[in-house]
C-alpha cells in the first residue's frame, strides 16, 4: 500500500502535465490536486500508517479480550482517507509545524477552491489562471520530495522536463508582460502602506476613496484610517470588503452573486 499511494500520486500529477500539454486545464487542475493529496497522506503513513485513515479507531484491530493485537495496513471495506483539512490537523498535533504542507497552505487552499468550482459549476479554467498556480506549487513539489520524502524527482517522474519547460514558460509570460501587471499609479504614501493597486469606493465612515493594502489583504482609507478585510471573488475578480452588501463563500473563492448565476446555469 504504501508504494501504491506514492505511485498514484506521481501518476496523477503526471496527468496534470499532460492534460496540459492537451489543453485541458480543468482536468490539469484535478489531477494537479488529485496528485497533491495523495503526496500528503504517503507523508502521513510514513510516520504511521494508521494516519492516513479519517477515524485511526478504524484502522486498530482489537482481540476478543479487548486489547490491541494489529494495526491495519491495507484498507478495509468503508474505510475512508483522511481529506487536506484532516491531513492540516494531524501534521499539527504530530508537532510538524515546519512541514512545506503547512507553509503552503494558503496555496493549497486557492488550488482546492479552482478544484471545487470545476466539479461544481460551468467553470472554464484558463492557461494563464493554471500556469500561475502550477508556478506557486512547483517549488513545493521539488522541495518537499526532496527534502520531506527523501526522493529525488528526476528519478520517479518520467516526464520531470516537462514540469521544468511550463515553469520555464511561465517565467518568461511573466518578463514579457510584466510592464501591464500594475493597472495604476500610487503616491508614496500609498506605497509606504503596502497598498499595489487602488480600489475605489466609499468608505463607510468618512465616505472618502479606499485602498488595497495587497500584501495583507486589508483595505485602508487614505483620509481617516478607516481600516477592513476583504476577499476577493476568484471567478468575476470582484473585491468583497467585509463591510459590504455582497457575501464570500470561503470554501468555493466566490461571491455570493456568482454562485448564483453558476447555480442557474447548471
Amino acid at each position: 500500500m504504501k508504494s501504491a499511494i506514492l505511485k498514484n500520486g506521481i501518476n496523477y500529477l503526471e496527468r496534470a502535465i499532460s492534460d496540459y500539454h492537451s489543453n485541458d486545464y480543468k482536468s490539469a487542475t484535478i489531477n494537479l490536486w488529485s496528485g497533491l493529496l495523495l503526496l500528503f497522506k504517503y507523508k502521513l503513513f510514513l510516520e504511521n500508517p494508521v494516519l492516513i485513515y479519517s477515524k485511526i479507531t478504524d484502522a486498530i484491530k482489537i482481540n476478543k479480550l479487548g486489547y490491541l493485537s494489529s494495526l491495519l495496513i491495507k484498507p478495509q471495506k468503508n474505510m475512508k482517507t483522511v481529506d487536506y483539512d484532516k491531513i492540516i490537523e494531524r501534521l499539527i498535533i504530530m508537532g510538524d509545524v515546519d512541514s512545506l504542507i503547512l507553509r503552503y497552505h494558503k496555496t493549497f487552499e486557492s488550488l482546492r477552491k479552482k478544484r471545487n468550482r470545476i466539479e461544481h459549476f460551468v467553470y472554464d479554467m484558463k492557461q494563464s489562471e493554471f500556469l500561475t498556480i502550477f508556478h506557486e506549487i512547483m517549488p513545493f513539489i521539488n522541495n518537499f520530495l526532496e527534502k520531506e520524502l527523501n526522493i529525488d524527482p528526476t528519478s520517479i517522474f518520467t516526464n520531470w522536463d516537462e514540469f521544468l519547460d511550463i515553469e520555464s514558460f511561465y517565467k518568461e509570460r511573466l518578463l514579457e508582460n510584466q510592464k501591464f501587471v500594475k493597472e495604476m499609479q500610487v503616491s508614496d504614501r500609498d506605497v509606504a502602506k503596502g497598498g499595489e493597486y487602488i480600489y475605489e469606493d466609499n468608505c463607510p465612515s468618512c465616505t472618502n476613496g479606499i485602498i488595497i493594502e495587497v500584501s495583507s489583504n486589508e483595505l485602508y482609507c487614505k483620509t481617516c484610517g478607516f481600516q477592513a478585510s476583504f476577499d476577493k471573488c476568484e471567478y468575476c475578480g470582484e473585491i468583497i470588503p467585509d463591510y459590504g452588501w455582497l457575501s464570500y463563500n470561503n470554501e468555493l473563492g466566490l461571491c455570493s452573486s456568482c454562485i448564483e448565476h453558476l447555480s442557474d446555469n447548471l
